[in-house]
């Protein structure tokens, strides 16, 4: 491996952690939003949905994620992060049958009939409440792995992804069981 291929892979692992952690960040305020409100129907699946567009390597799920600015650090500002937290407010416009109709798939699954018909499954096991948005979430992760879909693969580049996995769920375990 050259200089230069070693050093963009290096980048790209330290890219991919920030942003693994800015997820768990994430678990823990979507855990803290359950404890305090516990959340109902439509705002239910607005901050579900918040997490897994922003978790979404492929960004093809729906993305109506709200930021609160702040200053980003060095770091966060060195590799395009904006900085910020989640504005986990509900939104007035969100629809949740709008939401539940869009496509949370990206464009590559159409070439992979027999996993998009699993995710398809998948969501609406969720929708139906028969699984949880982590169960949802996992089944995508995998999903995504098999077909190899670039931005997913890329983005989870040097990722312990069993730690990941397992620290999310520690971080949800309260909202996921």
């Amino acid at each position: 491996m050259g200089f230069f291929e070693k050093l963009d892979k290096d980048f790209n692992n330290i890219y991919n952690n920030i942003f693994t952690k800015q997820d768990l960040g994430f678990a823990k305020e979507l855990a803290d939003i359950y404890l305090q409100k516990n959340p109902k129907n439509e705002y239910k699946f607005y901050i579900e949905g918040l997490f897994l567009g922003q978790s979404d390597r492929t960004a093809a799920h729906p993305y109506f994620v709200k930021v609160i600015k702040n200053k980003p650090s060095l770091i966060q500002n060195f590799f395009g992060f904006q900085g910020g937290r989640m504005n986990w407010e509900y939104d007035d416009n969100f629809r949740l049958n709008n939401y539940i109709n869009s496509n949370w798939f990206h464009s590559i699954l159409e070439s992979y009939s027999n996993e998009k018909e699993e995710l398809l499954k998948s969501k609406e096991l969720y929708i139906k409440g028969n699984i949880s948005f982590f169960d949802y979430f996992i089944k995508r992760l995998s999903i995504y792995d098999i077909v190899k879909q670039k931005d997913h693969i890329r983005h989870y580049e040097g990722v312990n992804r069993e730690k990941y996995i397992e620290l999310l769920r520690s971080k949800l375990r309260l909202i996921i069981r």
